[in-house]
């Protein structure tokens, strides 16, 4: 399977889980120019902006690096400008990892002086 399939599989697989705990999928690989989110969802008032990573390693991290986060701000301001409705906002992370149940990490992004996500 090539990387692209695995990374629409494991996208796929995340929105179902995100799903089975109540969350609303709004949108999938939510293209801008500034770059991509993996997904976003809504549940209640929480507005979740979702990176999703798939490692082989089964004692992997699920680091996103400074120049992702950028990326991912960026684009999530174009989202917001769209949007326009007063939401609390979140930064997660989906970490699948070959022979392992998905782990899901809320709000992972606190403080830029805080350095990257996990």
């Amino acid at each position: 399977m090539t990387p692209y399939r695995k990374g629409i599989l494991s996208e796929w697989l995340c929105g179902l889980i995100l799903r089975a705990k109540g969350y609303r999928i709004l949108e999938k690989r939510y293209k801008t120019p500034c770059g991509e989110i993996d997904l976003i969802a809504l549940k209640k008032q929480d507005l979740v902006f979702v990176e999703v990573k798939y490692r082989k390693i089964k004692n992997s991290d699920p680091i996103v690096f400074k120049r992702q986060l950028r990326r991912i701000e960026k684009s999530a301001q174009f989202y917001l400008k769209k949007v326009q409705v007063p939401l609390n906002i979140r930064f997660d992370i989906m970490l699948l990892i070959k022979g392992k149940m998905p782990q899901h990490f809320k709000d992972v992004y606190i403080e830029k002086e805080r350095g990257p996500w996990i």
